[in-house]
C-alpha cells in the first residue's frame, strides 16, 4: 500500500510539472524515467494525458532535448498499445494531423527521434495517416539529399527509409496480404527506377559490361539535381549531388526490404539484384583510365558506392534465402572482382588501402556461403586472399629518410684530443622504426577473414577440394600456434575478439571434418588448452566451448562418420578392392598428361564404335523377335504340344537321375546334399533351359559340409544307408508334371 501511495504521488507531481510551461522540461525528464517501469493500470489511466502533453511539447517551442525526451516517451507508450486495448481505442479515435506532420518536418537536431516516433505511430494507426500521405512522402523523400555519413551507420536517412516503407498507400486493397505485398512492390519499383536513372547520369560515357533494361520512369516527386536560379552550374557539384542521392536511395531500398512492418514484398529478384550488379561491375581500375574530371571524381567515390552496395546485397541475400543459388555465380565473381580492386600490386605489408571494402566483402561472402549452404566450390584465388589477411603482419616497419646532399650533409665537431682543430664528418642516412599504422584495421580484417573461413568449414566442407581444405587447415593451425603461448602476441592479434574468432575457427575444423583430410585432433586440443589459459575472458570462454565439442567428438568417433553417411549412401569396399583402386590411382599419376589425353581420345573412339555395334545388334534382335512372335502366333497350338512333351521327358529324366544318385549314396552328409539338390529340382521342374538357383534357406550346403572329402569310417561305425527307390518314388506320387 505504501509503494502504491508513493507511485500515485509521483504521478501527480509529474502531471503538475507538465501542466506548466516553465516546468514542462523537468516534467518530460521525469516522465521518460517513469514510463518504462510504469504498471499497465497506471498507463491505461494516464496514457492519454501523457500523449497529449508530449504532442504539446513537440508542437511548441521547447528545446531540442525536451523534444527528444517527448518522442522517446511516446515511442515507449505506442509500443505498449497492443497490451492496452482501451488506450489503443482512444488513440485510434483521435486525428493524427498536427502530430505526424510536425514529426516529419523535424530539423536535424532531433529528427532521428522524431522519425522513430513517426514510424511507431504509422504502425499503430495507418488509417488516420492516409489523408496526409502526400505531405509525409514529400518530407521523407527530402532525406534522399541528406549529406553522406559513415558506411553502415544508422542515421536519419535510414530511419526515413523505415518511415517510407511504412507509409499508407491507397492501392493496398485486394486479397489481404497479397494486395499489400503487391502495393509495396510497386513502391519499391519506384526506388529502383530512381537508382537506375541516377546511374545512367553518372555512367554517361562509360562502357558498361552489361546493360539492364529496368524502367527509368517514376512518379515520386524529387527536387532537381541542379539548383534552381543558378546561371552556371558546376558539373562536379551536380555529380556529387547525384552520388549522394544514389547512396541514400540504396539505404531506402534496404529499409524497404528489412522493415518489420512489411511481411512480404512482391518483386522479381532479378530487378532487385540488377541495381547491385550494375554498380559492382563498375571496376575502379577501368574507371581510372578515363581522364575527365567527372570520371576522376566518380573513381574517387566508387569505393564508398561499393561499400553501400555490398551492405544492400547482404540484406537482399537474407531476404531471398535459398533462391540465391541461381545467382551465386554472378555474385561470387562480382565479390571477387571487388576484393581484387582493393589490393595493389607490390604493396607493402603495412598498406591499409581498401581494407574497409574488403571487410564488408568478406562479411557478405560469409552470408552467401551460409544462405546457399555451401553448394558451390570456393575460388582458389579467394582463398589465397583470405589467408594473406589472416597471417600476422610484421611487428614494426622501418621508414628511411632521404639522404641530404651538399653542405647540409656535413657536420662540424671538435676533436676530443688535446690538439686544437675540428673534424668534418658526413651525416649518415637516418632511419626510424615506428609501429604499424591503424592497427585496428588489420585486426578487423583478420577477424572477418577468420569468420569467412569458419563459414567455409561449417557449410562448405563437402564442396571444397582436398587441396583447399588442407591449405586452410594448416594455415589456421600454424597461425594458432604462432599466437598461442608466446610472450609477445603478434600485433594483428592483440585484440581479444580476433583471438577468440581464431580459436572458434580452429574448433570448427574439428567439428566439421573433411572425409579426405581428417584434422589433427590432438594438435587442436593442445592449442585450445593453451588458449584456455588466455588472460582475456572472451578467449578463455571460447576455448572452453570448443574443447567441450572436440572432446565429445574424440570420445564418440562415430559422430563424425555419421554426418557423412547422412549425406548419401556409403560405399564399402573390401581390402582387395581398396588396393586395386590405389594401384589404379598410382598408375594414373605416373602417366603424363599428354599420354593420358591420347588414351582418353582412343577410349572415347572405342566406346563410340562399341555403342554403334550394340545398337546394330539390338536392332537385329528386335527384328528376329518380331519374326518369331509372328510365327508363334500362327503355330501356337503346335508349340504348346511340343512344350508339354518336352516337360514330361525332362521330368522322367530327372526322376531316373535321382534314383541312380540315391542308390550311390553312402554318407549321411552326401545324402543331405543330394536331398537338397533334389528339392531344388522339384521347385524348378518344367522350366526348360533354366539354370539352378541358390536355395532360399538360410543354411547352405557349405554349412552342412565343412569339407568336401569323404570321412573315413571306423571299424565300429556302420555305413548309413540312404532312402530306397520306393521311398523316393512315393514322394512324387501326388505331384503333377508342372510341380
Amino acid at each position: 500500500m505504501k509503494a502504491r501511495h508513493l507511485l500515485e504521488s509521483h504521478v501527480k507531481h509529474i502531471n503538475i510539472l507538465l501542466s506548466h510551461k516553465k516546468t514542462g522540461e523537468d516534467g518530460i525528464k521525469l516522465l521518460l524515467a517513469l514510463v518504462p517501469q510504469c504498471p499497465l493500470v497506471v498507463l491505461t489511466k494516464q496514457g492519454e494525458r501523457w500523449l497529449r502533453f508530449c504532442a504539446q511539447v513537440i508542437n511548441s517551442g521547447y528545446c531540442a532535448r525536451a523534444k527528444i525526451d517527448a518522442c522517446q516517451s511516446m515511442i515507449i507508450i505506442l509500443k505498449g498499445l497492443p497490451n492496452l486495448p482501451e488506450l489503443q481505442r482512444t488513440v485510434l479515435s483521435k486525428p493524427a494531423a498536427p502530430l505526424v506532420t510536425d514529426l516529419a518536418a523535424a530539423d536535424s537536431l532531433w529528427n532521428c527521434a522524431a522519425l522513430e516516433c513517426l514510424y511507431e505511430y504509422l504502425k499503430v494507426s495507418p488509417g488516420q495517416c492516409l489523408p496526409h500521405k502526400t505531405v509525409l512522402e514529400e518530407h521523407i523523400l527530402g532525406y534522399l539529399d541528406n549529406p553522406l555519413t559513415r558506411v553502415g551507420q544508422s542515421d536519419a536517412v535510414s530511419r526515413a527509409g523505415k518511415v517510407f516503407a511504412a507509409l499508407p498507400l491507397p492501392g493496398m486493397g485486394g486479397s489481404g496480404a497479397q494486395g499489400r505485398a503487391e502495393a509495396r512492390g510497386r513502391q519499391l519499383t519506384q526506388l529502383l527506377a530512381v537508382a537506375h536513372s541516377l546511374m545512367d547520369y553518372l555512367f554517361d560515357g562509360i562502357v558498361e559490361r552489361e546493360s539492364y533494361r529496368h524502367t527509368r520512369e517514376y512518379t515520386i516527386h524529387l527536387a532537381p539535381l541542379e539548383s534552381l536560379g543558378e546561371i552556371s552550374t558546376d558539373p562536379l557539384q551536380t555529380r556529387l549531388a547525384a552520388v549522394t542521392r544514389l547512396v541514400n536511395s540504396l539505404k531506402f531500398i534496404a529499409e524497404m526490404i528489412t522493415a518489420d512492418v512489411n511481411e512480404s514484398v512482391t518483386i522479381a529478384p532479378h530487378d532487385l539484384l540488377g541495381v547491385i550488379f550494375r554498380l559492382l561491375q563498375a571496376d575502379i581500375r577501368t574507371l581510372s583510365k578515363y581522364l575527365s574530371q567527372e570520371h576522376k571524381m566518380l573513381t574517387f567515390l566508387m569505393p564508398s558506392l561499393h561499400q553501400h552496395c555490398l551492405l544492400l546485397l547482404r540484406d537482399v541475400l537474407l531476404s531471398i534465402g535459398e533462391s540465391v543459388d541461381m545467382y551465386f555465380g554472378v555474385i561470387a565473381n562480382l565479390l571477387l572482382s571487388t576484393i581484387k580492386t582493393t589490393t595493389i600490386d607490390n604493396q607493402p605489408e603495412w598498406c591499409t588501402s581498401g581494407q574497409q571494402t574488403r571487410i564488408i566483402a568478406y562479411s557478405v561472402m560469409s552470408t552467401v556461403v551460409e544462405v546457399s549452404c555451401g553448394r558451390h566450390q570456393p575460388n582458389p584465388y579467394l582463398v589465397t586472399l583470405i589467408l594473406d589477411d589472416v597471417i600476422p603482419k610484421a611487428q614494426r616497419v622501418t621508414l628511411q629518410n632521404k639522404q641530404t646532399k651538399g653542405l647540409a650533409s656535413l657536420s662540424l665537431s671538435k676533436k676530443k684530443s688535446k690538439k686544437k682543430g675540428y673534424s668534418v664528418t658526413v651525416a649518415d642516412c637516418g632511419s626510424n622504426t615506428n609501429p604499424l599504422p591503424y592497427l585496428e584495421c588489420f585486426s578487423r580484417v583478420a577477424r572477418v577473414a577468420l569468420s569467412l573461413i569458419e563459414a567455409l568449414f561449417t557449410y562448405a566442407t563437402h564442396s571444397m577440394t582436398q587441396k583447399i581444405q588442407q591449405l586452410l587447415q594448416t594455415s589456421v593451425m600454424s597461425v594458432a600456434a604462432a599466437v598461442t603461448g608466446v610472450t609477445t602476441i603478434p600485433i594483428t592479434y592483440k585484440d581479444g575478439k580476433t583471438r577468440a574468432q581464431l580459436y572458434k575457427t580452429l574448433g570448427s575444423i574439428a567439428t566439421h571434418p573433411h572425409p579426405g583430410c581428417p584434422p589433427s585432433y590432438t594438435m587442436i586440443v593442445h592449442l585450445l588448452q593453451k588458449g584456455h589459459q588466455d588472460s582475456d575472458t572472451l578467449v578463455a570462454s571460447t576455448c572452453q566451448a570448443a574443447l567441450g565439442s572436440v572432446s565429445f567428438i574424440m570420445a564418440n568417433p562415430k559422430i563424425c562418420s555419421l554426418m557423412h553417411t547422412m549425406k548419401g549412401p556409403s560405399h564399402h569396399n573390401t581390402g582387395e578392392e581398396d588396393e586395386e583402386e590405389n594401384l589404379i590411382q598410382e598408375d594414373e599419376n605416373i602417366i603424363s598428361p599428354e599420354e593420358k589425353k591420347g588414351k582418353d581420345r582412343v577410349s572415347e573412339d572405342q566406346t563410340e564404335e562399341e555403342e554403334d555395334k550394340v545398337e546394330e545388334e539390338i536392332e537385329d534382335i528386335d527384328k528376329d523377335d518380331m519374326v518369331e512372335e509372328e510365327d508363334a502366333a500362327e503355330n501356337g497350338e503346335e508349340i504348346e504340344k511340343i512344350l508339354e512333351e518336352e516337360k514330361e521327358d525332362t521330368d522322367k529324366e530327372d526322376m531316373v537321375e535321382e534314383t541312380e544318385a540315391a542308390e550311390d549314396m553312402v554318407d549321411e552328409q552326401v545324402a543331405l546334399e543330394k536331398d537338397m539338390a533334389g528339392s531344388i529340382n522339384k521347385t524348378h521342374d518344367g522350366d526348360e533351359g533354366s539354370q539352378d538357383s541358390a536355395p532360399t534357406d538360410e543354411r547352405t550346403i557349405a554349412q552342412h559340409l565343412p569339407s568336401r572329402k569323404k570321412p573315413k569310417l571306423s571299424h565300429n561305425e556302420e555305413p548309413v544307408i540312404g532312402p530306397t527307390l520306393d521311398e523316393m518314388l512315393a514322394d512324387f506320387v501326388d505331384c503333377g508334371p508342372d510341380d
